[in-house]
């Protein structure tokens, strides 16, 4: 019988099995349509695209509304971003808990439009409730649009050969930051309230917006950046795995170089959680060029992002993680670890 994850985001079975088959019409207009591991759809509109994401609406109260607003907003846009194009239009559909009060929605709201006015992005419709049945996190769906020139956006599907697989900031650090608001007390007895502090610091770096506007700003495909993926549910080892499978190649990747910010360590081992296996947006995973990965690797720099070259995208199947000088089968994650934890975290 086949294994299924039982919470979180559905592996590569249950996406063959259950979603593959049932995509509707099929329609020469749609360039990319739903393939797993890829972040982003690609419809042709006249000689423009339109390229499209739908996400979850995740609400977490004890980050705080306003925190939880700009976080709404960056997980939508740093997947749209990883077509190499910045946002245009959003829409938001809120089921919201009937315990959310106004003052809550709107300071969310503030929250959003504040975001999307910083990056252009017009908010065009959606949908606003409070129903029975509802809590957080997840309590609605966003979807974000970014309108393009046909032939130049890039998806997960478009590694080659040779690329350069590069990392921006830390392994993990979504997690970490989420775990210190909602077990504040355990990391204080067992790491001191500056290590407490010192995460909850890094709030600001959960998005990769920024990340693959400046790298794709150098081009892309032959020209650069040939493939964007954050690294969200299981982490930088899934993100790196999905490129490599949509893209139908193998890939290397050296543990030695991948970057570990020690503080996020020092919160996820207290939790038992392997850095390279959880949610991590924040963190962008890029193939690119070989010939454009120093201007890429320096754009990122003077962005104030930092960026580390972590592996090969290689010809054939096999993905494969060296560590201490040995090769090891790169595997996907099954269930990102954060879910647990955060399930048994303490409501507000």
């Amino acid at each position: 019988m086949k294994k299924y994850p039982s919470v979180g985001k559905i592996n590569r079975g249950a996406f063959d099995s259950f979603v593959l088959n049932n995509l509707g019409a099929r329609r020469s207009d749609v360039l990319v349509a739903p393939a797993y591991g890829v972040d982003v759809g690609v419809v042709k509109v006249g000689h423009a695209v339109l390229v499209v994401k739908i996400d979850p609406l995740a609400i977490v109260p004890q980050l705080g509304w306003d925190k939880s607003g700009w976080a709404a907003f960056h997980l939508l846009a740093s997947d749209i971003t990883t077509s190499g194009l910045a946002p245009s239009f959003m829409m938001l559909d809120m089921n919201l808990p009937k315990a959310m009060d106004w003052t809550a929605l709107g300071k969310i709201n503030r929250a959003i439009s504040d975001e999307c006015k910083r990056y252009g992005v017009a908010i065009v419709g959606g949908h606003t409730a409070r129903y029975g049945g509802v809590d957080y996190p997840i309590v609605g769906s966003a979807s974000m649009f970014a309108v393009g020139e046909n032939g130049r956006y890039v998806t997960s599907q478009m590694a080659t050969i040779d690329d350069d697989v590069l990392i921006t900031k830390s392994l993990g650090i979504e997690s970490a930051v989420y775990l210190s608001h909602f077990y504040p007390e355990k990391i204080v007895d067992s790491l001191g309230r500056k290590s407490l502090n010192k995460i909850r610091n890094m709030f600001y770096q959960l998005t990769t917006v920024d990340d693959a506007l400046a790298a794709a700003k150098v081009g892309i495909g032959e020209d650069g950046v040939t493939a964007m993926h954050d690294a969200t549910e299981g982490g930088v080892f899934n993100a790196v795995y999905e490129i490599a499978e949509a893209s139908g190649l193998g890939v290397e990747i050296n543990y030695d170089e991948l970057p570990m910010e020690d503080a996020v360590v020092d919160i996820l081992s207290l939790f038992k959680i392997d850095p390279c296996r959880c949610s991590s947006e924040g963190t962008l995973v890029l193939t690119v060029k070989p010939q454009k990965t120093f201007d890429v690797m320096r754009a990122l720099v003077e962005n104030g992002i930092r960026v580390s070259k972590v592996g090969k995208i290689k010809k054939g199947i096999h993905r494969i993680l060296i560590k201490n000088g040995r090769k090891h089968p790169l595997t996907p994650t099954l269930v990102d670890p954060y879910w647990r934890l955060i399930s048994k975290a303490k409501p507000l």
